[in-house]
């Protein structure tokens, strides 16, 4: 195939567990529009870490301590771990700002606040 054309990427892509789990891999990229936990407790205790764009796993002390356990008792049992990465890692910190300041004559400073509704997730409580 000639570059850009559409075929085969050699990328392969699935959202069908037992495929995953049959190709033995190190690691997956679980990003679903709803976070199964049931999935990513099968992968982790299979041996396969999870990096993820679900906000679910941002911060473990913020988790529902159930699914937190559940997905620690995983790791375990599988030697795995969870790697959060954001819904677009870098992307608002390094590449928006360098298109923006690449338009400018001149620049005297550069402020970037993200925000994000946090208000549905658990608050955490004092020990």
């Amino acid at each position: 195939m000639s570059r850009g054309s559409p075929g085969v990427t050699g990328v392969v892509a699935t959202h069908d567990i037992d495929e995953i789990l049959a190709l033995g891999a190190d690691c997956v990229l679980y990003t679903p529009r709803a976070c199964d936990i049931d999935e990513v407790c099968t992968l982790l205790s299979s041996g396969v870490n999870v990096v993820s764009t679900r906000g679910e796993f941002h911060r473990a002390p913020s988790m529902d301590p159930v699914v937190r356990k559940r997905a620690e008792e995983a790791c375990a049992r599988g030697g795995t771990s969870v790697r959060s990465t954001g819904s677009s890692p870098g992307f608002i910190t390094e590449a928006l700002p360098l298109a923006l300041t690449s338009i400018q004559r001149r620049l005297d400073a550069l402020t970037i606040d993200e925000f994000a509704d946090l208000s549905p997730r658990p608050r955490l409580r004092p020990a």
